[in-house]
């Protein structure tokens, strides 16, 4: 009798894995814009399929190119609008005069009443969506305040 042979399962492991690696990123969470959802330091799971709705947890570069130069690249906020939803009042620092929020565009916020988020620059572009949050890798221990 024949011995099988192990690259054929070698393979298509090796296919699963090049797939995994191409949809699925590590996040860190740096700052304190998202307590008390997330904390600085945790690492979170993230899938670079944009299934984009309201509530959701997304990794995004900021439209705002104003950031420091030790700021990090992404922003880890929580999706309050989509295109086409009545634009909260609060975008912008209130100075939006856009009714509904605009196609291609969404409305995020942290969970912190201090975020840097839509309140300050506004809409952020679905196309700069990074990746959907899934869930929490590393949860880091916040010290006692």
């Amino acid at each position: 009798m024949k011995t099988p042979q192990p690259w054929p399962v070698l393979c298509l492991a090796g296919a699963v894995l090049l797939l995994a690696r191409r949809m699925v990123v590590l996040v860190t969470v740096r700052g304190r814009s998202m307590a008390p959802t997330y904390h600085d330091g945790d690492v979170l799971f993230a899938c670079r399929l944009r299934l984009l709705r309201t509530g959701r947890t997304v990794v995004f570069t900021p439209p705002d190119p104003r950031s420091a130069p030790d700021d990090p690249p992404y922003r880890v906020k929580r999706i309050a609008a989509l295109a086409g939803d009545p634009t909260p009042s609060w975008v912008g620092g209130g100075q939006c005069a856009e009714p509904l929020v605009p196609p291609g565009r969404l409305v995020v916020r942290g969970d912190s009443a201090t975020s840097e988020d839509s309140r300050t620059y506004g809409f952020v572009a679905t196309r700069d969506v990074a990746a959907v949050i899934i869930g929490r890798l590393q949860a880091h221990d916040e010290p006692a305040q």
